[in-house]
This record gives structure tokens, sequence and C-alpha cells, in this order.
């Protein structure tokens, strides 16, 4: 019903080196869509430059929407890049802010490997600007994913440290709203 059939997947090393994501590609390619690339340089904190390359590697390979597989920096991430295969231009000195896009953006699935960030389900992403020195914000109503799959199998295996650490992030969220 979105009306994918060309796939950009974002993802982190950890993920894609220990296979947990296999399963979902497998779904996604069953389901006939093709996957045309896998974007798993996604650092712990989201940052400007590695946005470009995601941006970048779904415009040279034709996608026509994201599938992120990850936390909040995978799916921030891939915000980010939807913006710039959607819209074009530059990400920082065109969109940072409020309500800056022109338009809606291609399809975003996410599907959070943790809980806590809300990322999946929010209008807003934030990219760290390694240049600057800056942790940016972009906040849109065309920023929200356009669907969120929520699965509890996927937080399972995650190690109590950071099972805590992203359930306090939620918990500071909460109180910071």
């Amino acid at each position: 019903s979105l009306n994918l059939s060309r796939l950009s997947v974002v993802t982190d090393t950890a993920l894609r080196d220990l296979k947990l994501i296999d399963p979902i590609l497998g779904g996604v390619k069953k389901a006939g869509c093709e996957i045309v690339n896998l974007f798993s340089e996604v650092p712990s904190n989201s940052e400007v430059e590695v946005v470009k390359r995601c941006a970048e590697a779904a415009i040279q390979k034709n996608a026509d929407g994201f599938l992120a597989i990850g936390g909040g920096s995978v799916i921030d991430t891939a915000k980010g890049a939807n913006i710039l295969l959607s819209h074009g231009g530059d990400l920082v000195s065109d969109y940072s802010g409020a309500e800056t896009l022109p338009g809606p953006l291609k399809p975003l699935i996410a599907i959070p490997t943790t809980a806590g960030t809300g990322s999946e389900v929010s209008r807003a992403a934030v990219i760290l600007d390694k240049r600057n020195h800056t942790k940016l914000s972009f906040v849109d109503h065309h920023l929200a994913p356009t669907l969120a799959i929520l699965d509890p199998e996927l937080t399972v295996s995650l190690p109590p440290r950071l099972t805590a650490s992203t359930a306090i992030d939620a918990l500071t969220h909460a109180i910071e709203s």
C-alpha cells in the first residue's frame, strides 16, 4: 500500500553483523520489494556527514523509500537522508529548524530495536554537526515515519545496560515535555 519497490535500508554495524536484520530483510524481499542499498555506517549519535552519505547512496540507487532498523540514531539518520532523497538541497542550511520542509517525504518504515527513543513515531530528528560542534534539531510534521513496526522480540537480546539506558532516555524525554 506504500507503493515501494526499491528500498534503502539503514541500520548499524552491530545489527548487521549479528544478522538480527536478516529475517526482516527476507520478509521485505518475499513481499516483492528490492533492497537496493544497505547503509550500516550509523554511529551512536547521528551525524550530518553520515546522513549525507546515506542519502547519496539512496539517490545513486534510485531508492523510493527507506527502511530504518535500529535505535534512535539509525531512525534519525534515515529521517535526515529522506529529506535529501525527497527534496535535495543542503541538510543544514535548508532544513534545520522547525517546519522547514517544502512538502511530504518519501515513505519511511521504522523498526526500532530499542525501547525508549520514540523516534519511530515522532516528527523530530536530532543530528550532530561535528564541524560546528552543535546538535541540530529538525522538526516538521512530514518527518514522522510513514509506518512504525514495533516488535518486542527485537529488544529481548539487548544487553541490560542498554535496556536501562533507553528506558531512562524515554523517561527524561517524558519529563522534559
